[in-house]
């Protein structure tokens, strides 16, 4: 069954917006009486039957609705440094929102090669790899954020604070260890871009309170790499 979505669940008579509206009846061909389920993307979702198939502006009546807890032990917010390629940053967001990240904050940073994203394409990206994975609760996306402003931001935040990077310059501890003993409902965790992060960006990330951490012998990609932490997380 396919997923639409609105903002607004509270009545029985939902409004599907003209974007959802013409995928609906055109693209997917569905027509008044067929069954569709309907999410604000903040955990509710409806089952609903469609009363009016119009492609503009669909209208359906909810027949049940639920509120859906969040999955996981913890909040996952992946901050990663989008790569010069922005098809590979793209592919990392919808990968990790089917492996059920929570939020997504585009870093800048020192040897950052792309400094400019374009957010209503990025979520929308977000919104249809959550639809894809049946997901009612949708990743919250944030606007590009300079490094050092992050930092400010999350210096202090109750969250498990991770960072990945190449050098060795401080003691790592294992992702996976962190992951499966952290008792904190929210983990953080810093990928850079493909020059890495600078020494002293690691330095400030380090003195913010953040906890460098491997993924294993074997180098990755950027992407490569936030995809994995994503994938970490969801294994617990």
């Amino acid at each position: 069954m396919e997923l639409y979505t609105t903002e607004n669940l509270a009545d029985q008579t939902i409004l599907l917006p003209p974007d959802e509206s013409f995928h609906c009846i055109k693209v997917m061909r569905h027509r008044v009486g067929d069954v569709i389920c309907v999410t604000n993307g903040q955990g509710r979702i409806c089952e609903c039957t469609i009363v009016q198939a119009d492609s503009r502006e669909t209208v359906v009546s909810a027949t049940s609705c639920r509120d859906e807890a969040r999955s996981g032990r913890f909040r996952l917010h992946i901050a990663a440094a989008p790569t010069k390629n922005i098809d590979r940053f793209e592919w990392f967001l919808e990968k990790a929102t089917e492996l059920g990240m929570d939020e997504v904050t585009p870093l800048l940073c020192a040897h950052s090669e792309r400094k400019v994203v374009k957010d209503e394409r990025e979520e929308k990206i977000l919104t249809a790899a959550a639809r894809q994975s049946l997901r009612a609760w949708f990743p919250q996306w944030n606007p590009l954020t300079p490094f050092r402003a992050f930092l400010q931001a999350h210096q202090a935040h109750d969250s498990l604070k991770l960072i990945a990077y190449c050098g060795n310059e401080y003691e790592k501890k294992s992702l996976r260890t962190m992951l499966e003993t952290t008792h904190l409902e929210q983990v953080i965790i810093l990928i850079g871009p493909e020059g890495d992060f600078s020494p002293e960006e690691v330095k400030e990330a380090v003195d913010a309170g953040f906890i460098p951490v491997t993924f294993g012998s074997m180098r990755m990609r950027a992407e490569t790499a936030a995809v994995f932490a994503a994938a970490a997380a969801a294994l617990l």
